[in-house]
């Protein structure tokens, strides 16, 4: 399957960030893991 591209909203980005916060005050490695696959599902 051929990548694409995704735009995100600026507040959902904003939301994103503020989540990854979240986690890393409480867990460095959930905040990692969160990051992975908000990555990982932004590619496709």
């Amino acid at each position: 399957m051929p990548p694409f591209a995704v735009e995100v909203h600026p507040l959902a980005a904003d939301e994103a960030e503020a989540a990854e916060r979240w986690y890393r005050e409480r867990n460095e490695t959930a905040a990692a893991r969160f990051r992975r696959e908000l990555d990982r599902a932004c590619k496709g």
